[in-house]
């Protein structure tokens, strides 16, 4: 292989000859051709993969061309020269897809099932390993799992199959024990599905259009029960509450959802802290510049939204934001911080990843004033009347969970009235197990991770 000059250009030749493409004209050197490796012969394109030449590496010492040696890696083939000269081409993507021998799922619960977190198809997900052979193919998918990597589900019915898209958000791979993880929405399964009418099982597919490799199908069952991380996971080494740190603790272990709490300060700033005051300083006196000067017990600065959703945005893939809209002073000043937030949150393109919660109905009514299709829960210590707030338009009630186990209809009138149920702050394993049995959809916690296992057990225990 090699070029030759033909009027002002060059062109690619093979064994001296001019390489011709599909309308017989000469192709030239702007064309980067690729080598594939097929059952040990090294063979190239110059039209993308749509035909192939081989390649024999015999020497051909006919004043073009010789090869002394050929050479590939995971990604390149090296042609050397009898002079020494080295020339690396790129390997044809399609080898990467060529070489996967097998998929293998690798359970996290002994009953080797999916779990599907989540109650609804909108809020579900599904957390998969699967084992690569050969591993050696792990780094590569990591850069191309966007358009090769995708998951899809079968539901069995009546004399038909219906196939159906899960789409992949999150990948990452571990390249020293070939394992590659990967996260799912369930946005296109059923209502059935969810409400145990009809099963449904998944596997994974990788695939150019040409290659396709798939696992074997595993099937799912809903677990029913939401988590949300309360104030962030910052029941860790050196977490603290409404922190970075816990914001990606949170969205490491897969939780639902990431709450925080929110001030704005006497210039307008908003920031992320549970009480009215830092140090002594009440925030909504205080402009932000005494502020930043102060630091979180793990040294942290003080985040403001803006950091803490763009933080989100570029590093998170699993978990959702539950921002709390603290009651300020006045309701002016709750309104506005309610506008605030949500045109942040517009700005930012997050709009489908927040949900919104307060123990103020003056923050709520803003934002479902200003952002259509919001998800806003009212929180309460108290029995509430529920039909009140979902004529509103609330999509929840917020709970604390000793009021929520007292007085389990608040579950059915909030279930008659198209409303989820959450309940706070749920630390006791016991009283977990208890609201999992009346059916609430949201637990938040300080122990999200043990919560979690606790839904995962009850689910496979019926």
């Amino acid at each position: 292989m090699g070029v030759k000059e033909w009027g002002d250009a060059y062109y690619w030749t093979m064994y001296g000859d001019w390489v011709f493409d599909s309308e017989g004209k000469r192709i030239g050197t702007e064309v980067v051709p690729v080598v594939k490796n097929e059952d040990g012969a090294l063979c190239v394109s110059f039209d993308s993969g749509t035909t192939w030449i081989g390649i024999d590496v015999e020497l051909h010492d006919n004043g073009y061309v010789c090869f002394t040696g050929v050479s590939t890696d995971d990604d390149n083939a090296c042609f050397t020269l009898k002079d020494g000269t080295e020339i690396v081409l790129p390997l044809s993507s399609n080898s990467i897809f060529s070489r996967i021998q097998s998929l293998s799922y690798i359970p996290r619960y002994s009953d080797g099932k999916v779990p599907v977190f989540g109650n609804t198809a909108e809020s579900g997900y599904v957390a998969l390993d699967f084992s690569v052979s050969p591993k050696s193919v792990v780094p590569k998918l990591e850069s191309i799992w966007r358009s090769a990597v995708m998951v899809k589900a079968v539901k069995t019915m009546v004399r038909a199959v219906s196939y159906i898209d899960m789409p992949v958000f999150y990948f990452s791979a571990d390249a020293a024990n070939g394992v590659i993880t990967v996260y799912a929405s369930t946005k296109n399964l059923s209502k059935e599905f969810f409400e145990g009418k009809n099963s449904a099982s998944l596997a994974l597919h990788i695939t150019d259009g040409d290659y396709d490799i798939t696992s074997d199908y595993v099937c799912m069952f809903p677990l029913g029960v939401r988590v949300v991380a309360h104030r962030g996971y910052w029941n860790i080494d050196e977490g603290v509450e409404n922190s970075m740190k816990g914001l990606l603790a949170a969205d490491s272990v897969g939780v639902w959802g990431c709450e925080l709490d929110i001030w704005e300060t006497k210039d307008s700033v908003i920031i992320l802290h549970h009480d009215k005051s830092i140090d002594g300083k009440v925030i909504e006196e205080t402009n932000y510049s005494e502020i930043e000067k102060l630091a979180l017990p793990n040294g942290e600065p003080y985040p403001t939204l803006r950091e803490y959703l763009l933080t989100y945005r570029d590093k998170c893939f699993k978990t959702k934001l539950i921002i709390e809209l603290k009651p300020h002073s006045t309701s002016e000043k709750s309104r506005r911080v309610a506008r605030n937030t949500v045109a942040m949150v517009k700005e930012l393109g997050l709009e489908d990843c927040v949900e919104y919660i307060s123990f103020s109905s003056i923050p709520c009514d803003e934002v479902i004033k200003n952002t259509q299709g919001a998800r806003v829960s009212y929180v309460s210590e108290k029995i509430i009347s529920v039909g009140g707030y979902a004529a509103k338009g609330y999509t929840g009630i917020d709970i604390r969970s000793d009021v929520l186990s007292s007085n389990p209809w608040l579950v059915t009138n909030a279930h008659s009235a198209g409303m989820e149920v959450n309940s706070w702050t749920v630390n006791d394993e016991d009283v977990a197990r208890s609201l999992i049995t009346l059916g609430a959809d949201v637990i938040t916690t300080d122990i999200p991770e043990r919560i979690q296992e606790i839904i995962v057990e009850m689910a496979l225990a019926k």
